[in-house]
């Protein structure tokens, strides 16, 4: 697959995966049929978007929440999301696991910072989720905070948030 439609080659991904380069996007439904075939595709495949993800809890001993588990919880949401639809073609998320953002959310059109709040004598872990960043060469824009969900909460927040950016 990787020598059929990637025009500018294959690299791992910030999730340990593989990404395809390049792929005309006359020829991603055929792409995506090869690894399909090859048990390789995941069941987002065809998302339009950039997801830019940090080690969390797995590798980062700084790490508060799991941003691996996030990405998981999201992957039906983007799958069922339709990346191809012009209003949100290039959408680009980021998931930091605590506040040292190490997936530079705060540039990404939708961030995802994790956090936690103690409610009674536990804590809670959440997502600060960031709208509206940019970043490029020459325009560069922090996105601003938007609200805190809990965890659980943070696929339906995106989806409502997908929702917004198609309106």
């Amino acid at each position: 697959a990787a020598r059929r439609f990637a025009r500018h080659g294959l690299r791992l991904s910030s999730q340990q995966g593989f990404l395809l380069r390049g792929v005309p996007e006359t020829e991603a439904p055929a792409a995506y049929a090869r690894l399909d075939e090859a048990d390789l595709a995941t069941a987002a495949g065809g998302w339009m978007v950039t997801l830019t993800c940090c080690r969390g809890t797995r590798a980062c001993l700084g790490a508060i929440t799991s941003s691996h588990d996030l990405v998981d919880a999201l992957a039906p949401v983007m799958a069922e999301a339709h990346f191809q639809e012009p209003a949100i073609a290039g959408l680009r998320i980021g998931i930091s696991g605590c506040p040292q953002d190490c997936a530079i959310l705060r540039l990404a059109d939708i961030g995802f910072c994790g956090v936690t709040r103690r409610i009674g004598s536990e804590r809670a872990p959440l997502y600060r989720i960031y709208v509206g960043g940019s970043g490029g060469e020459r325009k560069t824009r922090f996105g601003s905070l938007l609200a805190e969900v809990p965890a659980r909460h943070a696929p339906e927040a995106l989806r409502r948030l997908l929702a917004l950016y198609r309106e």
